[in-house]
Formats: C-alpha cells, structure tokens, sequence
C-alpha cells in the first residue's frame, strides 16, 4: 500500500514537464524553457488534467459515505513527476482538488484512493488544514474508521507514529459505542452488495453493465463492437475482481472471487 496520499506533502504543480527534443535545438530550447518557467509558471503547469469520470466517481462515493461533504473536490490525473516516492495521490485543500497518480487509474485502487482523499476534503472543511501526521490526525482516523477503512488508519498509523495514538483511540471510541457494548439499538442492516451496486449505478454513464455472479470464477461476456474507455467495479471499493481480459475482439472474460454476502456485483463499462 502506497504511502500517505495527502495535501500535507511537498509537491510543485509549476515544475515544467520533461520534453525530448533534437539535438540541435537543445540550447534553444533550454533557454526558452528556463525563461518560460521563470516568466509565466501558469504556462508550465501541463502535466495533470482534469477526468470528468472521477469526478463523478468521487461524487457518487461521497454522497453514499460522506453526504456531510459540502462542495466534492474536483478530480485530475497527473504524470508521475508530480508525486513524492510512493504516492499515489493528493489532496489540495486551497484548491479544493484531488490529484490521482496516473498509473494508479484501475477501477479498484482509484475508488480506495478517492475514498482517502475525500476523507481528507472532509475534515479539510470541518477543521482546516491538518498538517498533522502528513495529514492523518486523529479527527481522520476517526472518520476512516467510522467508514470501515481500518486497515488505511491503520497502515498510516505504521507510516506516521505520531498518528497512533489517533488510531488507537478511534478504535476505542467505536468499540465503545458500539451498540452491543454501550446498550443502543442494533445497527441497521448494511445494503447488500447488489444494493450498494445499483445506488453507485446511479448518475454513471455505462455503455455496458456486466453482472458478476455471486459464486465467481471466471465468467466470458458478449460484447458488441464497441470502444470500451473505463472499467468501474461496483459497489465502489469492491474487491472481488481479480481480473479483466479481451478474450477476442467481441468477449471480454471476468475473474472474480466469490462475494463476501452471496450476492452479486457490477462492472460499469464506459
């Protein structure tokens, strides 16, 4: 698991990206270069873009774990260059942007890294910057282990020993309010995973939807001649998928582990 994605870590978006060029332009280009960067930076920033199906992704996965988010940060890819070692993205908060590693773009490590990074806008606008533990206070641990994502708290408490006591004390507060310990009522029943897949359906622009079985294996679909751009799994943060391979110009084969309710789940072509 890659280290912390967050906005408390030094990046610079105004670094000019890297370019092959003749030999015999080199010095040219150096110069022009060097003055470019130093005149106009904005004119350097050309090494992230804006992904209109992450964004809807990252709204879509907030409206269903974090509603009291009240303005969803806008999602861009950016080229490798623009992380530190073993990140794989970042949260903005002045800019209100979360930055995705390009080579981290699949359809079950990006919604695990919009998932990180949206708990990070949250506490962002409830509590400001948090340059804590690279990012991970104990108002984050709290939130990502209300939301289930323990074994994130818990990796980010290994990486930053002073988030430890946060995640310690997380842990704490929900084994204490859990409503067998501290007598409420039960919990409500989670949505299965077919459920929790047909409310993240929604707002999606699928140009095909795969159902995968509940026992899993490997399933082959017929697919018409079509250009398929994006694989989404749902539920978001499902990882029943193992893996996703043309068979042929028209058949697309699935793997998937058996699901953890009986239930099926879906893959969003687009």
């Amino acid at each position: 698991m890659p280290a912390c994605p967050d906005d408390a870590l030094p990046i610079d978006f105004s670094s000019p990206a890297r370019r092959v060029l003749p030999h015999s332009g080199v010095a040219i280009a150096l110069a022009v270069a060097a003055f470019a960067a130093f005149v106009w930076p904005a004119a350097a920033q050309a090494a992230c873009w804006f992904d209109a199906a992450l964004t809807q992704q990252a709204r879509q996965i907030a409206q269903r774990l974090m509603p009291e988010l009240q303005t969803v940060p806008e999602v861009s890819v950016c080229t490798p260059e623009h992380f530190p070692a073993r990140v794989d993205g970042l949260f903005q908060g002045g800019a209100n942007q979360i930055f995705i590693h390009q080579t981290a773009v699949g359809p079950r490590k990006t919604a695990d890294l919009l998932i990180h990074e949206l708990a990070h806008a949250l506490i962002y606008q409830q509590f400001g910057p948090q340059n804590f533990a690279g990012g991970h206070s104990p108002a984050w641990m709290r939130l990502m282990v209300r939301l289930g994502r323990i074994d994130d708290a818990r990796f980010h408490a290994s990486v930053y020993p002073e988030a430890l006591p946060g995640f310690q004390q997380a842990l704490a507060e929900r084994t204490r309010d859990e409503p067998w310990g501290g007598g409420g009522r039960p919990p409500a029943s989670p949505p299965t995973a077919l459920a929790a897949a047909q409310a993240d359906l929604r707002g999606l622009n699928c140009a095909r939807v795969l159902l995968v079985p509940p026992q899993g294996g490997a399933v082959v679909y017929d697919l018409p001649p079509t250009v398929v751009r994006s694989l989404t799994l749902l539920p978001f943060g499902n990882d029943r998928v193992r893996s996703i391979r043309w068979t042929s110009a028209q058949q697309i084969e699935v793997v998937a582990r058996p699901s953890d309710d009986g239930t099926a789940t879906l893959v969003c072509l687009g």
